[in-house]
């Protein structure tokens, strides 16, 4: 879209320019100077202006360089955009390259995005976005993310922001193909493939100073503990748990590691095992044949991992789960035949599901990958041992964000790993087949 037609969407004029524009911001590539990006109110004392340094080694582009000169720590400095929005119920996409060279005053760079309801960024903002930063890292990294638009909100302001942790010295930051639009898909994965490259520009190569990217893979995992790969398609049984290894190798350098990615963790039914910190990967189920590429119920478990030869990996035990509704029977009829093969007598199917303590327990233990299910539809540990993978063909995908400073920061999505859920039984059949105890037969 053109820029005009970008700057009638942000001035509200007409009707035929509501069309959702590729691109919300105005001199976002920083072609020939910073236009149209005003220093943000603060403290502290820097300045931002046009730098020939670009993203994408172009002859005839630049950057925004900002320079944070407080002699005081944990002083921000920062431009930003105010743009006018409609009402929608499409989450917003934004981010762009940041690049902090080494060698200087410590410090952090963030892209921010602040809701207000006034079509102007007036008044107090409704909500605030803060996303980790990134520290001296001397090559241009990425940061993409989404979020989603309060009803009322009329306007946003995007904010670049350098705030510096020491008192002496100048924390600089450059910032490129900066970013904010409507997203246009209902998955998280809009967010991959290379989203900083071409939400500006057609898709450039990479120039010498940007460092290659880490490999993100999920490989399964056979009964012997071996890696069997991720290329094919992997058949399991619906009465069987769907072991995975997320898999990150980090290219190296003289023997050593370039950069630095942290312990991988994963959004998990376990997370208090990450020591309360947020989960670096984020793994997503879909059904193959679904066009609208909605994730699946599911819900995960993770036991730790480790580093081998320049590969963080994390295991995970993966459950595709029933709609909710014939989840629950499901787990009623599984806790029946547990008392039926223990000898003792299970009711009613009402009786056994008004048995809240052997169906629910404490909130936070179920994950759902679109988030929707609500914390107090949780599990306990008989509803844990219940398995019933619906059959079908489904596609696991892991998706990884630094979610701290120093890190590798661009996101990174996974090939798509394809599995096959073949029905081979009830979940009751195993109760009824296994050997009663002391009888010397394997179960």
């Amino acid at each position: 879209m053109t820029r005009s037609a970008c700057a009638l969407f942000v001035l509200g004029l007409g009707t035929a320019v509501i069309a959702r524009p590729q691109n919300l911001l105005t001199n976002s590539a920083f072609e020939k100077n910073v236009t149209g990006w005003a220093r943000t109110d603060g403290v502290a004392s820097g300045e931002i202006r046009w730098a020939s340094l670009d993203a994408g080694e172009s002859r005839e582009s630049g950057s925004m360089h900002l320079r944070n000169t407080s002699r005081d720590a944990y002083e921000v400095m920062g431009a930003s955009q105010c743009v006018a929005i409609e009402p929608s119920a499409k989450p917003l996409l934004y981010g762009g390259r940041i690049r902090v060279p080494s060698e200087q005053a410590n410090g952090l760079a963030t892209i921010q995005l602040r809701f207000f309801a006034s079509p102007n960024c007036s008044q107090r903002p409704l909500s605030g976005i803060n996303r980790p930063g990134i520290t001296n890292a001397d090559f241009w990294s990425c940061r993409v993310d989404r979020e989603e638009v309060p009803r009322e909100a009329r306007s946003v302001r995007f904010t670049i922001e350098g705030s510096k942790r020491d008192r002496f010295g100048t924390f600089r930051a450059y910032f490129d193909d900066l970013f904010l639009r409507w997203s246009d898909a209902s998955s998280v994965m809009t967010l991959g493939r290379s989203l900083c490259e071409t939400s500006i520009r057609p898709s450039r190569p990479p120039g010498a100073s940007q460092a290659p990217a880490p490999s993100l893979r999920v490989a399964v995992i056979g009964e012997d503990g071996h890696d069997r790969g991720s290329v094919g398609v992997f058949e399991f049984s619906n009465l069987g748990i769907i072991r995975l290894d997320v898999q990150l190798e980090v290219p190296l350098e003289g023997g050593d590691e370039r950069y630095s990615v942290g312990k991988l963790t994963v959004a998990a039914t376990n997370n208090d095992f990450n020591w309360g910190k947020p989960p670096s990967v984020e793994i997503m189920v879909y059904r193959t044949d679904d066009r609208e590429r909605k994730p699946v119920p599911i819900r995960i478990s993770t036991g730790g991992g480790g580093v081998a030869f320049a590969t963080h990996h994390v295991g995970v035990d993966l459950h595709i789960l029933e709609e909710r509704g014939a989840r629950q029977r499901g787990i009623a009829r599984f806790v029946r035949c547990l008392m039926e093969r223990f000898g003792k007598s299970g009711g009613s199917a009402s009786s056994t599901e008004q048995r809240p303590s052997l169906l629910e327990g404490p909130a936070g233990n179920y994950t759902s990958a679109d988030e929707t299910t609500p914390a107090s539809d949780t599990e306990g540990f008989l509803g844990e041992m219940y398995v019933n993978t619906p059959a079908g063909n489904y596609e696991v995908i892991a998706r990884y964000l630094a979610r701290e400073a120093g890190y590798w920061h661009s996101e990174l999505v996974s090939e798509p790993l394809f599995l096959t859920i073949v029905r081979k039984g009830d979940p009751c059949d195993r109760l009824r087949n296994a050997p009663s105890a002391g009888s010397g037969k394997a179960d």
